[in-house]
């Protein structure tokens, strides 16, 4: 598997949010702007690592980041 398709988790910083729906609208399936007007992950927040790193290098305000995930720990 190459690098840039292993899943990786994402992690929105509420104090930065501002719940643009930028993120939400890249990958629905991941992220919704809930009730509260902040967006939220969905599902954990697992995507691919390079579809993961679209949104969080989209976010108006970097409130979105990329966890590293190693998969080797059981």
């Amino acid at each position: 598997m190459d690098e840039i398709d292993r899943d990786v988790r994402i992690q929105i910083d509420q104090a930065q949010c501002v719940g643009s729906g930028l993120c939400e609208a890249l990958e629905p399936q991941a992220v919704q702007v809930g009730g509260d007007g902040f967006a939220h992950t969905v599902r954990g927040g697992w995507l691919p690592e390079g579809r993961a790193r679209v949104i969080a290098e989209n976010c108006p305000t970097q409130a979105i980041s990329v966890v590293e995930v190693d998969v080797s720990r059981s």
